[in-house]
């Protein structure tokens, strides 16, 4: 359950409490605080309303992007900034071994990373970077992620790694001859 959605159960509870009789407080105190919290509790539930508007609801499909390009730009960068720190290890080691022309390592590290994306360690796809299931992806996946997905950047990592096998095998027949 989301917070606003908590925020709103917490207001009906209190209108509840509100409009229930209760003997032991006097009526006209009970009016007072009918008078004085109705409006406190609107006003209340507007801003969380107003809030989620603004921030957005990754529990409802809402994280405040558009479908312009701008909004677009934003998900690219929350999914390459999602795991950053195994992104930027696993990334500096596959340029490391390029540098050194060791093909197959650089394959390596680059499967690492299509494995790791495909979860979610790394680009995972949704606000708050939790892990994911690449085959069976939630219901609230931002409509700007399209052509984001898991498999997406898997596949991606995959066609570097066939490229860098297929250069480090050419690379070794050319130097036999």
């Amino acid at each position: 359950m989301n917070r606003v959605a908590k925020l709103n159960d917490s207001i009906a509870a209190v209108r509840k409490t509100l409009d229930a009789e209760d003997d032991q407080i006097p009526k006209s105190i009970q009016q007072r605080m009918k008078t004085k919290v109705s409006p406190l509790l609107d006003q209340l539930s507007g801003d969380g309303e107003g809030l989620e508007k603004l921030a957005g609801n990754p529990a409802k499909n809402l994280i405040g992007d558009s479908d312009s390009q701008a909004g677009k730009n934003r998900q690219t960068i929350r999914m390459l900034g999602a795991g950053f720190i195994v992104t930027s290890l696993l990334w500096a080691s596959t340029l490391a071994a390029l540098i050194d022309r060791r093909f197959l390592a650089a394959a390596a590290y680059l499967g690492v990373a299509a494995a790791c994306s495909l979860t979610g360690i790394i680009h995972s796809p949704m606000p708050g970077s939790p892990l994911v299931n690449p085959f069976h992806l939630p219901e609230n996946l931002p409509h700007t992620a399209y052509g984001q997905t898991p498999l997406y950047m898997g596949a991606a990592y995959l066609v570097m790694v066939a490229i860098l096998i297929a250069w480090h095998k050419w690379r070794t027949a050319n130097s036999d001859a």
